[in-house]
């Protein structure tokens, strides 16, 4: 898995309230509170090394320290070291959470509306592995000759 030096940009703040920012290995969709993901928070301003195609949550503070919520945002990091917005705008921390929720839990989980395609089942093999296979169902499905049987003796097969 590559990895890549990620340095979270300067939380914002509003009066009293900053931002913050978790990298989410793993998201419990049947949990209703900030406890559904799993992960560390990161510290701005701090390196950390993180896995190309992690998924980070940004919560800011906005509005008035009087009339105040906040925004979550949910990110995918980049080979460029650049985070890409999965979410599209903002949403409500409080309000929106499922929403955000599912949204990790899908980026987690390897799902995108656009790919509902199932996973080929032979892409974890080498096309050397995936030869030698048909060379051996092709052998098996006819007798073997006599140079075959030779060389498979010799170990030469």
């Amino acid at each position: 898995m590559t990895t890549i030096r990620f340095r979270p940009s300067a939380v914002r703040s509003s009066g009293r309230r900053e931002s913050w920012m978790k990298h989410v290995t793993g998201c419990d969709a049947s949990k209703t509170n900030g406890y559904a993901f799993d992960g560390d928070f990161l510290k701005a301003s701090r390196e950390v090394d993180l896995p190309v195609g992690a998924i980070l949550i940004r919560v800011d503070p906005e509005g008035s320290v009087k009339n105040s919520w906040q925004s979550g945002h949910v990110f995918r990091l980049q080979a460029d070291g650049e985070l890409d917005e999965i979410t599209e705008g903002n949403l409500d921390w409080r309000d929106d959470f499922l929403t955000i929720r599912d949204i990790v839990f899908a980026a987690i989980s390897g799902e995108s509306e656009e790919s509902k395609e199932p996973a080929n089942p032979l892409a974890g093999f080498s096309t050397e592995d995936l030869l030698a296979e048909l060379r051996r169902r092709e052998r098996a499905e006819r007798p073997a000759t006599e140079q075959e049987i030779y060389h498979e003796a010799q170990g030469r097969g």
